[in-house]
């Protein structure tokens, strides 16, 4: 019972999912951090990386493929939707490798950057 969130670009075509499958209240104490990490690597300006001290050597420790992760949704949108939502049914089905789906969930990489990230300190 309640309803469950999810974070989605449409157009990018892809979304976050909680960790847990929680409901806000729960999501907002549970997987905050998830989601603060994965969007401040998803909406990250690249165009500034090395022009200045301070910036993170995602180069040096992140894969091709990870990289083309960082910065994705800049210059997009995305929206909180609950399963009640009538539109909620498309992202639902959607699976981490978006077979059979417009909508792709990017949890596993994100995570797996964010572990990167957070182990390279």
């Amino acid at each position: 019972m309640g309803q469950y969130y999810l974070l989605v670009n449409d157009e990018m075509k892809q979304y976050l999912s909680p960790c847990f499958g929680l409901k806000a209240y729960e999501t907002y104490h549970n997987d905050a951090e998830f989601y603060g990490k994965a969007l401040l690597l998803l909406y990250h300006d690249i165009s500034c990386i090395g022009q200045g001290g301070g910036d993170f050597p995602f180069s040096e420790i992140l894969s091709k493929n990870e990289m083309k992760m960082i910065g994705a949704w800049n210059k997009t949108s995305f929206s909180f939707r609950g399963d009640y939502a009538y539109y909620y049914d498309k992202y639902s089905k959607c699976t981490e490798d978006s077979e059979g789906s417009d909508y792709k969930c990017l949890n596993r990489i994100m995570c797996k950057i964010i572990k990167k990230i957070d182990n390279a300190k």
